[in-house]
């Protein structure tokens, strides 16, 4: 049982999409180095998620939020 729980699908796969979304946003705000940057910046975003879903510091929402992003890349 984990904070989710009490959500709808609908909502749990909003929550799981919001830090892949919230990063995408970031990177596209800035146009100045063009798509070899975007790329990169893609890149780098799905690892930091993908090492937030093994951080064992964390806290226990966070790494089941990132678990459900990266289960849901598309």
């Amino acid at each position: 049982m984990n904070d989710l729980d009490g959500l709808t699908q609908q909502q749990k796969q909003l929550v799981y999409s919001l830090p892949y979304r919230a990063g995408l946003w970031v990177s596209q705000s800035d146009s100045s180095c063009g798509v070899e940057s975007d790329e990169k910046e893609l890149r780098a975003l799905a690892n930091i998620i993908e090492g937030f879903t093994g951080e064992v510091f964390g806290s226990e929402i966070v790494q089941h939020i990132m678990a459900g992003t990266m289960q849901n890349r598309e």
